[in-house]
């Protein structure tokens, strides 16, 4: 039944954005709200999520300076996450998404899971970040947010969506 849902909700994503729907399948908008699903049900345990990733069907790509990397799809989805719960994140997008594409999906991602945007945070003074909000959903806030685009070796380049527990 939950899969069911994440390829409805993957359909619904892609109809709202035409030119990402023509680089960007079903299959991988449905892994990216997959994970950012299970995000949001493991925080604060990194450890559950980092098992929880793994039985949804995404390869481990191994741990670094406390990052846990996944990939699905043939390494075209790229899912991270922190490795202490004391610090916890989540970080996921498709191979190739510019950062206008991955905030339209972040926007929908939102929508689709009934969190709502609380506060738009000005992320001019982080040159890493697109944009920035504050997201509420099911009574906690998070920071979602979109990097610019990242290049992570021969593997990945694109822009990812951020989200960490901030209450």
């Amino acid at each position: 039944m939950r899969a069911l849902i994440c390829v409805a909700v993957s359909g619904l994503l892609l109809a709202g954005q035409p030119a990402l729907a023509k680089r960007v399948s079903k299959n991988e908008v449905g892994m990216v709200a997959q994970a950012a699903e299970r995000c949001a049900a493991s925080f604060p345990d990194m450890t559950a999520l980092s098992r929880s990733h793994r039985a949804g069907g995404l390869r481990n790509e191994g741990t670094g300076r406390g990052i846990q990397f996944f990939s699905g799809g043939g390494r075209d989805v790229l899912v991270a996450n922190s490795t202490q719960s004391s610090d916890p994140w989540c970080m996921f997008s498709v191979d190739g998404l510019q950062e206008n594409e991955a905030d339209a999906l972040l926007h929908q991602l939102i929508a689709a899971n009934g969190a709502k945007i609380s506060n738009p945070l000005d992320p001019k003074n982080r040159r890493n970040m697109w944009s920035a909000y504050a997201v509420e959903f099911n009574g906690r806030i998070y920071f979602a947010g979109v990097t610019r685009v990242q290049t992570f070796g021969p593997i990945f380049r694109g822009s990812l969506i951020v989200f960490r527990h901030i209450d």
